[in-house]
């Protein structure tokens, strides 16, 4: 559930910091989005 698609990477923000930060970079560019 980690390594899915970044559609699932979405709700990173209720993970961890340090998960966020990990997956930053997919996460970026759905902020992006």
């Amino acid at each position: 559930m980690d390594k899915k698609s970044p559609v699932t990477d979405y709700p990173t923000v209720t993970r961890p910091i340090p998960f966020y930060r990990k997956k930053k970079n997919k996460t970026i560019l759905l902020l992006n989005n």
